[in-house]
């Protein structure tokens, strides 16, 4: 089964061509274990998440982040990315 942030991929892909850029900000911190128990959110990214779902089509610079685990959510990420110029299409 394809999941969302596949799908999600798929899109930014039609969407963009070789130098285009794109900022991408999204919750990103280790999942506690009770947040794993939690309906009412989507998961954040993993640490590297993003660069290994991203970098086969886009250079990534990450512009922003912080994790503090005495805030909810504890952490966030902001990713600069320009698209490949020597990659396939998804």
């Amino acid at each position: 089964m394809i999941s969302l942030r596949d799908l999600y991929l798929r899109s930014l892909l039609l969407l963009t061509r070789p130098g285009s850029q794109f900022l991408l900000w999204g919750f990103e911190y280790p999942v506690r274990w009770w947040e794993k128990f939690a309906p009412f959110y989507d998961g954040p990214f993993c640490p590297g998440e993003v660069v290994q779902r991203f970098s086969p089509y886009f250079k990534i610079d990450k512009i922003a982040g912080a994790v503090d685990f005495s805030r909810w959510p504890p952490g966030y990420a902001a990713y600069l990315m320009t698209r490949r110029g020597d990659t396939a299409e998804y």
